[in-house]
């Protein structure tokens, strides 16, 4: 309904049942609401039509709360529209992204899509704490992914900021969650045992990447990335290039027959092909973790992450006797218990000390896993 609004207008309009909104014709999207015995001053605004109170009559005077309605329209009017989060966010990608090392990039990257992708079509100015709040109060489960969910989006707010695609940051005005305690989880041989066999009956690539991550002790974002082009057969090492290792630093370790075993069941198309290929796309390393790891949790029944995996790899080398030192070199790990000074003249690989040590970690595995298989047979007799 519209009417010209004036004082008189105003004063003889009668209480409603049902609200009941009335517009000005001297000033678009100026009006009045009504309900009840109520009368409210209201201005809609924006591509959005967003509705805003601005106060209550007699209490706001017909010309105040119309001189503060053609203040909001006129702002509104003279604001460019501001980018779609979709939109910035590819532009934070491709402009941000290429200062980060490419294994930064990609978990930064990955945190992003998977908890705000949902509001590719949103405008950012639309974003608000609520917002955010909603979206972290279903990771509160994972307390560390919820905490990187919420970092990972600041710092591309803030970026945006910087841009001018905001004037605010709405995470600015909100508490960060909590990392988390640190894990120390170690699984017992009876349960890395049963993730091992579990693992068989799943579908590569997870079945076989979740093997070499037993075997091998490494990251598992490095391991899904890795290349036939790494690995050479005749001295029987992998070599993951500074590019994608975590720490900036090229990595090159031994491995043995049973990595050899699980190398030998993966297809091999050419000197480039990952061993790990995301499904939909062959050229893309694998991501599917988080269906994946739950499938392998059914199966097994054993509550553990998979860098839980690492830890244990570290700790049971370190039980069947494996030097410090040495088991640092493995994790590729910039500190240990070989000192910053000592590392620069000291160059020798221990490349022979880690070959033994991952012999004497297969041997002991093998016990593992032929322990576990004899002690199920011999409850089914």
């Amino acid at each position: 309904m519209r009417a010209h609004l004036t004082d008189v207008t105003v004063r003889a309009l009668k209480p409603a049942a049902k609200q009941t909104k009335i517009w000005d014709k001297t000033t678009p999207g100026f009006g009045i609401r009504i309900n009840g015995n109520s009368k409210s001053w209201i201005v809609m605004y924006g591509r959005r039509r967003s509705l805003k109170v601005l106060g209550r009559y007699p209490e706001t005077p017909l010309a105040d709360a119309r001189k503060v309605a053609k203040k909001i329209l006129a702002e509104q009017s003279e604001r460019a529209p501001t980018p779609t989060f979709g939109d910035a966010l590819e532009r934070y990608y491709a402009v941000h992204f290429p200062t980060l090392r490419a294994s930064t990039a990609y978990a930064r990257k990955g945190v992003l899509e998977r908890h705000y992708r949902k509001w590719e079509r949103k405008e950012l100015a639309d974003i608000t704490p609520q917002h955010v709040v909603l979206t972290l109060d279903g990771l509160l489960h994972t307390p560390v992914e919820r905490y990187n969910a919420f970092k990972e989006l600041k710092f591309f707010l803030r970026w945006c900021v910087g841009r001018q695609y905001l004037e605010t940051n709405p995470c600015e005005r909100l508490q960060p969650p909590k990392r988390g305690a640190s894990r120390d989880r170690v699984l017992t041989d009876d349960e890395l045992s049963k993730v091992w066999h579990a693992s068989c009956k799943l579908r590569a690539p997870f079945s076989n990447l979740a093997k070499l991550l037993i075997l091998t002790g490494q990251r598992r974002g490095e391991t899904a990335k890795m290349r036939w082009e790494w690995i050479d057969t005749q001295t029987r090492t992998i070599t993951i290039p500074k590019e994608v290792a975590k720490n900036g630093r090229q990595h090159c370790f031994p491995y043995g027959n049973m990595v050899a075993g699980v190398l030998d069941t993966i297809p091999r198309l050419n000197s480039t092909t990952l061993l790990f290929p995301a499904r939909a796309r062959k050229d893309t390393a694998f991501n599917g973790f988080a269906a994946c790891k739950a499938k392998l949790d059914k199966h097994a029944g054993v509550d553990f992450d998979l860098h839980d995996l690492r830890r244990s790899f570290a700790t049971k080398l370190a039980e069947i006797g494996v030097a410090p030192h040495v088991i640092e070199r493995l994790l590729n790990h910039i500190r240990g218990q070989i000192s910053p000074i000592a590392a620069t003249y000291n160059r020798h690989s221990y490349l022979p000390e880690m070959k033994a040590a991952i012999l004497k970690w297969e041997e002991q595995l093998t016990r593992i896993l032929a322990s576990q298989v004899d002690s199920t047979d011999r409850t089914r007799l």
